[in-house]
């Protein structure tokens, strides 16, 4: 009888562990990102008032004695969904940081925390200090951010046992003279301001093609550009400008003075070229390489061919996403209207790829561009920083482009000149496009959304819901289309239809500001062919979310970090968000899987910070966060970065050294091959940036056999010379090749010399 009862008693103790650990896990998340936020912010907003001060200026916002802040404040213990569209009340705030930039480099510095937790790391917070500055001082702020979240999780971890003794009180010293505040004073202010984007700095990089056939478009190139650039933005802004042409490139060159970089703009001249391609690619990689932008720096691409160096040995379509990847640079085409006999340059599916995994946008210029050189509002938006509320990318049949009309007199398929193509093309032939006609817009757009109710009522139309909560500011929708699209509306929670901010060739442009909340409607009819539209918007914070991916191995509790999922298994992610508490209702959020055309692959509820895909989509994804804001709104947002899952994948194993190289010794460098593939044997190549690094014990040349779902470890020693600089930084680049089933898995780092 008593061993019966004990059993039972054991049993229940065992289930309420086992809801009690990930619950504790949960808290323990929350509680660390809270930690990193009264650790970082007081450190931040010193540095931004010093700056403010030495830059002439008065009192900064927030400081003592200055204008206090004003942010949006959902009033507590309000209505959710009250009056609805209204604005949030407005009242001072506090001195915590509002930029985007800021917030976007505080979620890297949460993630290597978790990751640090996750994978119970530890360091050494002189060595973290003195990897933080090198990195800083070779502009390399990812790592320098990695390095910073690993010393701020050994302060959380000496944090936690201080209140398990002492009041919280006593333990704040540990926030105040923390790693964050002891690297701003190894490394200064200016160095500090750069590391967490205090000041949201950030570049406008321009990539141009000057070859012949731009001839005619490329005034018109440099009055949307001049135009773009003579947006007036508080905090700073640097100007770079990347020509390309056939088949050199550059020079690339980066101005911090407007007048400067204009003067530079107006002596391009178009030259050489001939053959329809060009060396786009190159003139995207060298942007970045050159200049190593701010994060979130927006790039805009202007040609009319498309890319010769797609797949070009050494730079190349995968090398100039990769690149623009780590830098975070959001990269968007402009592309000529008249390319001539050349291919129209919007239809590469490279440039298609760009523009999905970077985020941009994809607009069509002509030789008039006057509809283009009011991009104030658009620029302003991807300066402050854009989040993605929808997209989408519609194919359309034929067949059912032609819609049923009721109301005579009305054309079918279009024929209204406010948004007119000027395809002659034919079938088996590229349409060749022809210069548009400037077109009175407000009388048009009078008729147009007068006639397109008529369409409205034919069930040959698409309607996609676009959900505007009370955090958005600024909301941008971009409409491009196959064929003609007069009809294409935008229309308002109430159902008022919204004109056109800029009607370009297959394009349709609204920048509202301040929209209403609500569930607006964009309404595609299908005459207009194939279609893709982008949702975008933008306020001094925005609501957004992180995510990294977790694996957890076999038989423990322990997680690795991941940077592709692997086939075959659950996917685990993790969300990081900035305020979730003070804006978000917690309990609503759900998490999406997202093809590439904007179909739902699968939907996740989000537990604490974590959320798990039980049966990962066998297609590229990214990811959608959904839900209710505070106020009662409904939100969406969608992540930057594509996932793909594989059936093998290559990490490193971290080590003590952290990414480091010491020079005059030996080092090891260790990686973890996983395999849910058929069995197979791969072998391991390894490959360094810098002929200086020797390769003691390379890996086996016969390779390394890994079972079905299981994993291998590769370990290999390297040396580096004492001749080679310190704080330089090496690009390792490894890859696994199944020898039965030509599976590849890749992994690149950044090392650096110490």
């Amino acid at each position: 009888m008593r061993i019966a009862t004990l059993f039972s008693q054991l049993s229940v103790l065992a289930i309420v562990m086992l809801y009690y650990l990930p619950a504790q896990s949960y808290s323990l998340e929350f509680d660390m990102f809270e930690f990193a936020s009264e650790e970082l912010n007081p450190v931040s907003e010193k540095v931004e008032r010093n700056l403010h001060k030495a830059s002439g200026g008065g009192p900064s916002l927030g400081a003592p004695g200055g204008r206090p802040r004003i942010r949006p404040e959902i009033r507590p213990g309000a209505r959710p969904g009250a009056r609805p569209g209204a604005r949030p009340r407005v009242r001072p705030g506090d001195a915590s940081l509002r930029n985007n930039k800021y917030v976007s480099a505080f979620l890297q510095v949460n993630k290597a925390m978790a990751e640090a937790r996750s994978q119970r790391l530890s360091f050494n917070p002189t060595f973290l200090k003195t990897v933080t500055k090198l990195a800083v001082d070779a502009n390399e702020m990812e790592k320098a951010r990695n390095a910073l979240g690993f010393g701020m999780y050994e302060d959380f971890k000496k944090y936690q046992a201080c209140m398990k003794k002492a009041g919280k009180s006593k333990c704040q010293q540990i926030k105040k003279n923390g790693i964050a505040a002891q690297i701003r004073s190894l490394i200064g202010d200016k160095n500090y301001n750069d590391l967490m984007a205090v000041k949201g700095d950030v570049d406008l990089i321009f990539t141009i093609d000057t070859t012949g056939s731009m001839r005619e478009e490329i005034n018109a190139a440099k009055r949307i550009i001049e135009s773009i650039a003579r947006y007036d933005r508080e905090k700073p802004v640097r100007y770079t400008l990347s020509p390309f042409n056939d088949p050199h490139t550059g020079p690339v060159r980066t101005y911090s003075d407007r007048s400067q970089f204009l003067r530079a703009l107006d002596n391009l001249r178009a030259t050489g070229g001939g053959d329809c391609k060009e060396m786009t690619f190159h003139g995207i990689y060298n942007a970045i390489v050159e200049t190593k932008p701010p994060e979130h720096s927006p790039m805009f691409v202007f040609t009319d061919a498309g890319p010769k160096d797609e797949n070009a040995a050494d730079i190349n379509k995968d090398e100039a996403i990769g690149k623009s990847l780590d830098h975070q640079v959001p990269v968007s085409f402009f592309y000529s209207s008249s390319p001539g006999g050349c291919r129209n340059p919007s239809t590469f599916d490279s440039f298609k790829e760009i523009v999905e995994a970077l985020d941009g946008m994809s607009m069509h210029f002509g030789a008039d561009s006057s509809q283009l050189q009011q991009m104030g509002e658009i620029v302003k938006s991807a300066l402050v920083g854009m989040v993605t509320v929808k997209a989408s990318r519609v194919k359309v049949s034929v067949g059912s482009r032609r819609p049923k009309l009721s109301g005579g007199g009305l054309p079918s398929g279009g024929g209204f000149p406010c948004i007119r193509s000027h395809s002659k093309g034919s079938r088996g032939f590229e349409p060749r496009f022809e210069p548009r006609r400037k077109l009175p817009e407000i009388p048009c757009e009078r008729e147009r959304l007068k006639r397109s109710a008529h369409i409205e009522s034919s069930p040959r139309i698409r309607k996609y819901p676009i959900p505007v909560d009370d955090s958005i500011e600024n909301l941008i929708v971009i409409v491009s289309v196959e064929a003609d699209v007069p009809y294409v509306v935008l229309r308002e929670p109430l159902g008022r239809g919204i004109p056109q901010t800029h009607s370009l060739v297959k394009t349709a442009i609204w920048v509202i500001k301040r929209p209403r909340r609500g569930v607006w409607t964009l309404i595609v009819p299908n005459s207009a062919g194939s279609h893709s539209f982008k949702v975008s918007a933008s306020s001094n914070v925005n609501i957004d979310f992180g995510n990294y991916l977790i694996r957890r191995l076999p038989g423990s509790r322990v997680e690795i970090p991941i940077s592709e999922p692997l086939t075959g298994e659950p996917i685990i992610a993790k969300l990081l968000i900035p305020k979730l508490k003070n804006r978000l209702q917690a309990s609503s959020l759900l998490l999406d899987a997202l093809d590439m055309s904007g179909q739902v692959v699968g939907t996740s509820s989000v537990s604490g910070i974590t959320a798990t895909f039980r049966r990962p989509p066998s297609v590229p994804f990214k990811l959608r966060l959904r839900g209710t804001t505070v106020g009662g709104f409904r939100f969406e947002r969608i992540s930057r970065k594509i996932i793909t899952a594989k059936s093998a994948i290559i990490r490193m194993v971290y080590n003590k050294n952290y990414y480091t190289l010491p020079r005059g010794k030996r080092s090891y460098a260790r990686f973890a091959i996983h395999n849910n593939g058929a069995s197979d044997t791969f072998r391991v190549n390894l490959a360094f940036s810098s002929r200086g690094i020797q390769i003691i014990r390379p890996p086996r040349p016969s390779g390394y056999h890994v079972r079905s779902r299981g994993q291998r470890y590769v370990s290999t020693a390297l040396f580096v010379p004492t001749s080679m600089r310190k704080g330089t930084f090496i690009k390792m680049s490894v890859t696994a090749r199944g020898t039965r089933s030509g599976v590849t898995a890749k992994f690149s780092a950044q090392l650096m010399v110490m």
